[in-house]
Formats: structure tokens, C-alpha cells, sequence
């Protein structure tokens, strides 16, 4: 499962997005009209699409607010909820500060990749598959 965490109180991309991955928006003035607007088209948010508005105390404090939702983002998306678990959360709007690591590396994010809007974290992939056996005998 794929889930896109949006710090920016004024992202003109959420119309693209919400078609690739489930979206939690800072709620601002611009993106509650685009959240109501793509209400109205698809409905509400589910596990596995749409748009979910958080409210925070400060839009400019990225850092604390990406903290301060990245569990709600899990349980809301994760096993619980969607069946799946949470492999990859792009987060625009900030940067992948040291703080912002630690709380994702407690929920299971172990690699972040810069990008020009913020970054990218992802989990191990889980497989269900055995392990593979070595084809030489002395291994």
C-alpha cells in the first residue's frame, strides 16, 4: 500500500495524486477546496483511496506535523484497516530530518529518498514466498 502524506497547505498537484495512492492533506484553505471538489467526484476517503484532511496548529511547522500523523496515516492504511501494510509513504512538503526518521523507522521505514517536493520512505518488502534454497549442495 502506497500513502501520500501532503505537508504543503497549498499543493496544486492533489487532483493527480489522489488518482495514484490515498492522500492526507494538511487542511488549508486550498486544499479543502480541492479535497470538497474531489469529494463530490469520487466520495469519501476509504483505506484504500481518496482524501482524509488533518487539521494542525501551524501549517509552516512541517517537521512536527509529519510526526505527529505519520500513525494515525498507519493505522488508518495499514494492516488493520486495508489488509495490507503500508510499503511506501511520499511525503511532500518537507524534508526527511533525523526526527522525522525516528518515527518512521517505528513504524517499519528504513529507506528515504529525496525528492524535489520532500521524499519518498519505504518498508522492506514483505514476502510470503520461502526463502530461497542455495542450488549448490555445500551452501
Amino acid at each position: 500500500m502506497k500513502v501520500a502524506i501532503v505537508l504543503d497547505p497549498k499543493y496544486p498537484e492533489l487532483d493527480q495524486l489522489v488518482n495514484e495512492m490515498p492522500i492526507w492533506a494538511v487542511d488549508s484553505v486550498s486544499n479543502r477546496t480541492t479535497a470538497k471538489r474531489l469529494w463530490e467526484i469520487h466520495g469519501s476517503a476509504d483505506a484504500h483511496q481518496g482524501i482524509t484532511l488533518f487539521k494542525v496548529a501551524d501549517e509552516r511547522d512541517a517537521e512536527a506535523n509529519c510526526i505527529r500523523i505519520i500513525g494515525q496515516v498507519d493505522l488508518h492504511h495499514g494492516i488493520h484497516s486495508s489488509g495490507s501494510e503500508v510499503s511506501m509513504m511520499r511525503v511532500i512538503g518537507v524534508e526527511p530530518s533525523p526526527a522525522i526518521q525516528k518515527e518512521m523507522k517505528a513504524y517499519g521505514f528504513v529507506m528515504f529518498d529525496a525528492t524535489s517536493e520532500g521524499f519518498i520512505a519505504q518498508a522492506p518488502l514483505q514476502s510470503s514466498a520461502p526463502p530461497l534454497q542455495s542450488a549448490d549442495p555445500s551452501h
